[in-house]
């Protein structure tokens, strides 16, 4: 079974990430602001922009490793 994780909201997906990289949800709180998608957390991740799906998909990595992320085109 495959899982669709763009039908889930924003929060929900970050949360499974915790999960699966056995993370706090404090994560979530310490980055939220930062990386500026506390206000897109209940949004169904499908719907949102290219923009802030890239965001989220930077957040996904910042849990996933709690070191450093080495980025070719930061803007």
């Amino acid at each position: 079974m495959k899982l669709q994780l763009y039908i889930l909201t924003v929060e929900a997906n970050l949360k499974f990430y915790c999960r699966l990289y056995h993370k706090d949800y404090s994560s979530i709180d310490c980055y939220k602001e930062d990386l500026e998608v506390a206000t897109y957390l209940k949004r169904k991740a499908s719907k949102l922009s290219l923009g802030m799906k890239q965001r989220v998909g930077l957040f996904i990595a910042l849990i996933a490793l709690d070191e450093f992320i080495l980025l070719d085109e930061p803007t």
